[in-house]
């Protein structure tokens, strides 16, 4: 996503948190909840989707450990990525 976009959707999720509380359809504190939860949710998520890549990753190559070599995008087998390249 380009870093401007994030920068304008902030901006709209702000105006939307700030309309429904002058309003009266919510507490600030169900704003801040809100975000806080997103956030939360939002890192669980990639942690669940890195680890579902990586198990997938290893299954392809048929190897338990892999490392992610730098700058390379290739795996290595093996603690220090000596063991191997793939």
């Amino acid at each position: 996503m380009a870093p401007w976009l994030g920068r304008v959707l902030a901006v709209y999720g702000l105006l939307i948190l700030l309309g429904s509380v002058h309003l009266g359809w919510h507490y600030a504190i169900d704003g801040y909840a809100s975000m806080l939860g997103t956030m939360l949710l939002w890192s669980i998520a990639g942690w669940i989707a890195r680890r579902l890549s990586r198990s997938a990753t290893a299954a392809e190559t048929g190897s338990e450990c892999l490392t992610k070599l730098p700058d390379t995008g290739r795996f290595a087998c093996g603690h220090d990525g000596a063991a191997g390249v793939l």
